[in-house]
């Protein structure tokens, strides 16, 4: 019987592709397939002639969170990331749901209890932070502030006192020995293993590369964003914008705009909620609005909090101040196994390496070890929007909201070192 239930079965597979339309039998053999792959298909996102492997790819660029593929440099080693998801570790703003078990709820209450507890205890290191009300999608403190709510969900604004670390310059560097390309890819980059460089990185590319800006009174020069909102740090408070990856992005708005004079837009709309494995996509069509509705913006950074292992922790210490290490993060839409992924083209890509190269440069003349290595990865991460695209991952999971607020200052003096062309590029 064995053989005539195969026989049966073949005879009734060709009979399916045979009388059913291509389309349909392609589906059906992509959902048997992959549910991830089928995902794609059922929502039109792709057409038929890209390479399977080719659509796999794009969804996990598009969509999963970057530490989920990625490798993160360390201290002297590169360690695998956990294979987990950290935005739990900040609650989203939403309606609790009346479905969780008696012991989820306990759980949840714990945790609260728990934040509540450390925000006591270090109460007098947070910065201070208010919350004032604000006409939805209006100018924020229009009397001073100088940048905009690009969205109507969030109501609160951050006021804070923080003192600036030296601004000059404390080491020089001999630009001469990055001629030698092994030695300038040792010194600032970590590659991820999925990709590599499609062609060899120029020294004298990367500086030539002008990023300064011109300043104006009226009209905006920069945009900051968050692709993933719910980032939350050690002691975020549950529920806490102001305590977030946000409210970290509002307060360096704020240095940018109060103590180099720059006009910042931040968006703080939140694409990450519904669904964070679409951030990506959710956020690409509203940051490309915002560029349309405000075309003297220049620079663009997506403001991130990175995930490490929990026995490890992102911290340096600048002068006696204990502050949270950041990483730059490139994509360069390469990849190891089938090369360049031409549909995920960007035409900024050398103007993305030379800019997060000279804020390397900049932070490791004025604060050396407060920035890790520049990142390279082998998607694009949204970065194909303009030439000064900077992806910045903001210390991580296990670093304090407190010691992430203080390498705001440096990270600001930084991006007005390069934008002002301060920066010394002589070899």
């Amino acid at each position: 019987m064995h053989w005539k239930s195969n026989y049966i079965y073949t005879i009734g597979l060709i009979a399916f592709l045979c009388l059913c339309p291509q389309t349909m039998w392609i589906e059906t053999l992509y959902q048997l397939w992959s549910p991830l792959t089928a995902m794609c298909i059922l929502e039109e996102k792709y057409v038929w002639e890209k390479p399977v492997e080719m659509v796999m790819l794009d969804f996990a660029e598009a969509q999963m969170p970057i530490y989920r593929y990625s490798m993160s440099y360390y201290g002297n080693e590169v360690i695998k990331e956990p294979d987990r998801e950290y935005e739990n570790e900040m609650p989203e703003i939403s309606e609790p749901s009346d479905g969780k078990k008696e012991s989820e709820k306990i759980m949840d209450e714990e945790k609260k209890e728990m934040a509540v507890q450390e925000q006591t205890e270090s109460e007098k290191l947070l910065p201070d932070i208010s919350a004032t009300e604000t006409d939805t999608g209006i100018r924020l403190n229009e009397e001073d502030s100088g940048f905009y709510v690009t969205d109507g969900n969030i109501q609160k604004s951050i006021s804070y006192s923080t003192q600036l670390l030296r601004t000059q310059k404390v080491k020089d560097i001999d630009l001469r020995q990055y001629y030698d390309e092994e030695k300038l890819v040792e010194d600032f980059y970590t590659i991820d293993a999925s990709t590599g460089l499609e062609q060899p990185l120029s020294l004298e590319e990367l500086l030539g590369k002008d990023m300064t800006i011109q300043k104006s009174e009226s009209e905006p020069q920069i945009l900051i964003y968050h692709t993933h909102s719910q980032e939350g740090f050690q002691n975020s408070m549950p529920g806490s914008v102001d305590s977030s990856i946000v409210g970290a992005g509002e307060i360096l708005a704020n240095l940018l705009h109060e103590e180099y004079g720059y006009q910042v837009i931040h968006c703080k709309e939140q694409f990450d909620v519904q669904s964070r494995d679409y951030a990506y996509s959710y956020a690409l069509p509203a940051i490309e609005q915002i560029l349309k509705d405000n075309p003297t913006i220049e620079v663009v950074i997506d403001l991130h909090r990175d995930a490490v292992p929990e026995d490890s922790k992102l911290l340096t210490n600048i002068e006696g101040i204990d502050m949270a290490q950041f990483m730059f993060f490139n994509g360069l839409s390469f990849h190891k196994d089938i090369g360049k992924i031409a549909y995920l083209s960007n035409p900024y890509l050398m103007d993305n390496l030379a800019f997060s190269f000279q804020m390397q440069l900049a932070c490791e003349s004025y604060y050396p070890g407060l920035a890790r290595k520049i990142y390279l990865k082998g998607y694009r991460y949204n970065m194909h929007l303009c030439s000064k695209a900077l992806l910045v991952e903001l210390g991580a999971q296990t670093n304090t909201f407190q010691e992430a607020v203080q390498s705001l200052a440096p990270l600001a003096r930084c991006l007005h070192v390069v934008l002002s062309g301060e920066l010394d590029k002589e070899i």
